[in-house]
């Protein structure tokens, strides 16, 4: 089509490297790459439940040991390690904060 620039012609303008110039000051010095902005340090963030998913297959595992433990002893092992278990996916999932005090 007209409005097409060869590619030839498009490198001969320069405008692909002012381009570059321009992402790269917005990086910072160094050019260190870009930061994410989706939460800081003083925000809530979590795992997003990659823990619970990595353990549902350990999970699995003790609730076939307790429904087919011998003993009691067998029985609530298993009952506590899947409770513990639970409450940690959550509390990362959930995630942390690290400084909530007033700054200045």
């Amino acid at each position: 089509s007209p409005l097409e620039v060869p590619p030839s012609e498009a490198d001969d303008t320069g405008l692909h490297d002012v381009q570059i110039d321009e992402a790269r000051k917005q990086d910072g010095p160094g050019g260190g790459g870009r930061k994410a902005r989706d939460s800081g340090k003083n925000k809530q963030h979590g795992d997003g439940g990659r823990f619970g998913k990595n353990e549902e297959k350990h999970l699995e595992q003790l609730y076939d040991k307790r429904d087919n433990a011998p003993t009691r002893a067998e029985r609530t092992d298993a009952k506590r390690k899947i409770k513990n278990i639970v409450r940690n996916a959550k509390r990362k999932n959930r995630g942390e904060n690290h400084s909530m005090r007033p700054k200045r």
